[in-house]
């Protein structure tokens, strides 16, 4: 049984895009990280990545 804590809020295009937005970065910075890994062998640090994001 999974526990899920549900919040519905409408006419919020705001926080819709910068929950899209944050969904994103995420994703690209995974992307980075793993694509680092396998042609380096080496895992960046929350600082460097940080660089590479800006």
């Amino acid at each position: 049984m999974k526990r899920v804590e549900r919040h519905i809020m409408r006419n919020c295009a705001n926080l819709t895009d910068l929950a899209f937005k944050s969904k994103d970065l995420y994703n690209c910075a995974t992307f980075t990280m793993r694509q680092n890994f396998i042609h380096n062998g080496k895992i960046i640090n929350y600082p460097k990545m940080d660089k590479i994001l800006k």
